[in-house]
C-alpha cells in the first residue's frame, strides 16, 4: 500500500511539476503583458470557475468517492455508469446557469465592479462554463479509478499547454486585447475536454446504475455540494473584493503574488494531495488509522512547503525582478505572509477537511466551511476598502486561524469519539 502510494505520487508529480511549468510560464507572459490584461484574465477565470462550482454541486467529490468504492470491488460498469450519470446532470445544471446569467446580464456588474468592457467579455465568454464542469468530473474518475497517468496529464498538462500555445499565438500576431485574451482560453479548455473525452470513449459504455445507488450518490453529492461552493466563493472572494474597490489591475498584482506562493506550493504539495485524498477514502476503514495516515502526511507537507517558502524568501526580490518584471515590484513585502497563509491552508487544512468527508462528517466541514467564508467576507468588506492587498492578507489571517483551530478540533474529537465505540 505504501509503496503503491509513493509510486503514484512520484508518477503524478513528475507529470504535474511539468504541467504547473507550462502554467508558470503561461502566466508569468501574462504578467509581462502588465497588471491590468493579467488582473482581466483572472477575474475571467475566477468568474468562470465560480459559476462552474454551481454546477458541479459535489458530483465530482462523490464520483470520487463511489467510483474508487467501486473499482476496488472490481465494479467497472458502476463506475462508468456514475460517469455519464454524473456529467449528464452537471452538463444540464451549467447549461441552466449560463442561461440565467445570459438572460438577466446585470447580474455580473452588480457582483463585480470592473470596467465595462471586462463585463460585458465575460459575458459573451460563458460558454466555457459547461466545458469546466464536464472536465472537472472527468478528471475526477481519472482520478478515483487510479488513472494517475491520465489524470495527471488531463488536468494540468493539456490544459496548461493549449493556453501557452494560443498566448504565443496571440504575441506574435501582436492580437492582445481583452477577446482575444479571453478566447484562447475557451478553446485551450475546448481542447482538453475533447481529449480528456476521447480516453473516457475508449472504454465501453456499460449498463447504468441502479436507482438505488444513484440515490446514495446524489445524496452524497448534494451534502457535499454546499462546502464545496463555499469553498470555492472562499477562494475567489480575494479576487472579486479586490476587483470591486481597488481594480483589475489590482488584481493583477494580488495574481502575480499568487504566481510565487500559491502556484508553487500547488505544484509539488497538490498532486500528492490528491494521491492521499483517493487512498484515504478506498483504504482506511479504521477511523483512527485515518487520523493518523492524515497527520503524517501533515508533517510531510508542512516540512516540504517550509523549505519551499525559505527559499522563495530569501531571493524574492531578484524573483520579482526576473520573472514578473519592474511593475510589481511593490508585491516583494507581500510574499512572506501569503505564502505563510496558503502554506497551512494547503498543508493542514485541506488534508483535515478530506479526513472529515471520508469519514462521514460532511456536514461538519461544511458548518466550518461557512463560518470563515462569512468571517473572510466580513473582514475583506471592512478591510479591503480602506487596507488594500493587506486588507486580503488580514481576512486570510483571520478565517485561516479559526478555520485551522476548529479543523483540528474537530478531527481529534471525531476520531476518539469513533474509537470509543
Amino acid at each position: 500500500m505504501v509503496k503503491t502510494y509513493w509510486r503514484q505520487g512520484v508518477g503524478v508529480l513528475t507529470t504535474v511539476i511539468l504541467g504547473k511549468a507550462l502554467s508558470l510560464l503561461w502566466k508569468i507572459l501574462l504578467a509581462r503583458l502588465g497588471p491590468e490584461s493579467f488582473g482581466t484574465v483572472e477575474i475571467a477565470l475566477s468568474t468562470f470557475f465560480t459559476l462552474s462550482s454551481f454546477s458541479l454541486l459535489g458530483f465530482h467529490t462523490a464520483l470520487m468517492r463511489f467510483v474508487a468504492i467501486a473499482s476496488a470491488s472490481r465494479s467497472t460498469s458502476l463506475a462508468l455508469a456514475l460517469l455519464r450519470f454524473s456529467v449528464t446532470l452537471a452538463l444540464a445544471l451549467s447549461l441552466l446557469v449560463v442561461a440565467c446569467f445570459s438572460l438577466f446580464p446585470n447580474i455580473l456588474p452588480t457582483l463585480i465592479t470592473a470596467s465595462s468592457e471586462t463585463i460585458a467579455d465575460i459575458g459573451r465568454f460563458l460558454w466555457i462554463v459547461p466545458i469546466l464542469t464536464a472536465s472537472e468530473i472527468i478528471w475526477a474518475y481519472f482520478a478515483a479509478t487510479k488513472r494517475v497517468g491520465e489524470y495527471g496529464i488531463m488536468k494540468y498538462m493539456l490544459s496548461p499547454a493549449f493556453r501557452l500555445v494560443g498566448l504565443l499565438v496571440l504575441i506574435g500576431l501582436r492580437i492582445i486585447n481583452q477577446f482575444t485574451l479571453l478566447l484562447h482560453l475557451g478553446i485551450a479548455s475546448l481542447l482538453a475536454l475533447l481529449i480528456a473525452s476521447v480516453l473516457v470513449r475508449n472504454h465501453k459504455v456499460l449498463p447504468y446504475a441502479d436507482w438505488r445507488i444513484k440515490k446514495q450518490f446524489l445524496t452524497f453529492s448534494f451534502t457535499m455540494s454546499g462546502s464545496f461552493v463555499a469553498f470555492v466563493l472562499y477562494g475567489v472572494l480575494d479576487v472579486f473584493f479586490v476587483a470591486r474597490f481597488l481594480g483589475p489591475v489590482s488584481v493583477g498584482l494580488l495574481a502575480a503574488i499568487g504566481i510565487l506562493t500559491k502556484e508553487v506550493l500547488d505544484a509539488v504539495l497538490g498532486p500528492i494531495l490528491n494521491i492521499f485524498q483517493t487512498n484515504l477514502g478506498s483504504a482506511y476503514r479504521n477511523i483512527t488509522k485515518g487520523l493518523t495516515f492524515t497527520l503524517t502526511n501533515i508533517g510531510i507537507f508542512l516540512l516540504a512547503g517550509t523549505a519551499m517558502g525559505w527559499g522563495i524568501y530569501i531571493t524574492r526580490h531578484l524573483l520579482i525582478r526576473l520573472i514578473l518584471g519592474s511593475a510589481y515590484g511593490e508585491v516583494a513585502p507581500f510574499i512572506v505572509i501569503f505564502f505563510a497563509l496558503h502554506l497551512l491552508e494547503t498543508a493542514i487544512i485541506l488534508p483535515l477537511r478530506h479526513f472529515l468527508d471520508f469519514y462521514g462528517h460532511v456536514k461538519t466541514t461544511l458548518m466550518l466551511m461557512v463560518v470563515v467564508l462569512v468571517i473572510k467576507a466580513a473582514v475583506g468588506l471592512v478591510t479591503v476598502p480602506t487596507y488594500g492587498l493587506w486588507g486580503i492578507a488580514l481576512a486570510q489571517l483571520m478565517s485561516i486561524t479559526v478555520h485551522l483551530i476548529g479543523a483540528a478540533v474537530v478531527s481529534v474529537a471525531v476520531a476518539r469519539q469513533e474509537s470509543v465505540k
